[in-house]
């Protein structure tokens, strides 16, 4: 029997717990967000050590690239896995690894119905880019990273959910290395092209 002067509720939990554990999840988290956007800004630079007649074309034709499947494919894929995030933390909070697994196998299904028309806007992008007077081929490529996009969040939003953060960051930490390694050799010893376009393959490779 229940004694009177026993709580029914756990106790609240202390302040100084939750800080410490909203802290320990800050960190990575911010490191995340760094890492993610980093390659870019670096590419840009390398690109700056072109010639003053090339650099100012390429530096056009990736912005205008980027900011195209940005809007048409990107910000579907981050729309699509954001409804995963509650619905991870209810699961792992519940106990139900298997519920987990349900969700995860129900985003990869929904990626796989998405991913079909996001590539094809990204395929016949080219007559858009062509009346922008850019290259109609650079932006084709991007639909190869509609999937690994689509993998990325969704493992990233599972693990998030059940507060594991730092595979994550180690991921996406040898993806940028690689990307930023081979992006440096791309820009100055291959195609202009490819320069533009290895990065974002690469950030996604870990």
């Amino acid at each position: 029997m229940v004694k009177e002067f026993q709580p029914l509720l756990s106790p609240p939990p202390i302040s100084t717990d939750e800080w410490h554990h909203v802290f320990l999840i800050t960190i990575p988290l911010v490191l995340l967000q760094i890492l993610e956007y980093l390659p870019l800004p670096i590419l840009n630079m390398y690109l700056g050590h072109l010639d003053q007649s090339e650099n100012r074309v390429v530096l056009a034709a990736g912005g205008l690239s980027s900011l195209f499947f940005t809007t048409t494919a990107y910000s579907v894929v981050i729309g699509v896995s954001t409804a995963m995030d509650a619905l991870t933390a209810q699961a792992y909070g519940k106990g139900r690894g298997l519920e987990l697994g349900i969700v995860l196998q129900t985003a990869a299904l929904c990626a796989g119905v998405l991913c079909v028309p996001l590539a094809l806007v990204t395929f016949f992008s080219g007559s858009i880019l062509v009346a922008l007077g850019q290259p109609a081929d650079l932006l084709r490529w991007y639909m190869l990273e509609i999937p690994l996009v689509f993998a990325y969040e969704y493992f990233k939003r599972v693990l998030q959910g059940q507060n594991i953060v730092w595979p994550i960051v180690a991921a996406i930490s040898a993806g940028a290395g690689v990307a930023l390694s081979v992006g440096y050799v791309f820009v100055l010893h291959t195609s202009l092209v490819l320069s533009l376009l290895y990065p974002k393959f690469g950030r996604l490779l870990g």
